[in-house]
């Protein structure tokens, strides 16, 4: 998976579900692999995380099957108010209400504030080169002034 361009962290979560499944089924019937995950009680899109890593064992192995897929259930996120933010930051540490105040008003993901270098910021021009979570094209993000 390396050699296929994967993160650790998702080389570590399909070694995690595989070793969940191995626990609990066999890994070399792909029928009774599904019905194990199709009876887990946990959410659509955990399912499919299942399904990826088998999948990622079965391309190993050359076992064939039809990997299923399951819909996930999205809901609207939860967000907090200026307030509410504002009184979680006063209360924290400070290292933890910088990492807070930075993620407020860039509107960067926690993985990019903790992977932020001091080269990343541009306290002149008051910018931010984050290098993004999700690959995604963020060309700078804004400092508040």
């Amino acid at each position: 998976m390396k050699r296929n361009g994967k993160a650790d962290t998702t080389i570590k979560y399909v070694s995690q579900r595989l070793k969940t499944l191995e626990k609990h089924t066999d890994l070399k019937n792909p029928e009774k692999v599904k019905q194990f995950i199709a009876n887990r009680n946990i959410k659509n899109s955990s399912k499919n995380s299942y399904l990826f890593a088998y999948s990622q064992y079965c391309e190993f192995y050359k076992i064939e099957w039809n990997m299923v897929k399951y819909h996930r259930n999205d809901k609207m996120p939860r967000i907090p108010t200026t307030e509410q933010l504002n009184m979680l930051i006063s209360h924290s540490g400070r290292v933890m209400s910088v990492k807070l105040t930075l993620s407020k008003e860039t509107g960067l993901r926690p993985v990019e504030v903790c992977n932020l270098k001091v080269k990343d910021i541009d306290l002149t021009h008051k910018t931010v080169y984050p290098t993004t979570a999700k690959h995604q094209s963020i060309f700078d993000t804004v400092l508040p002034r």
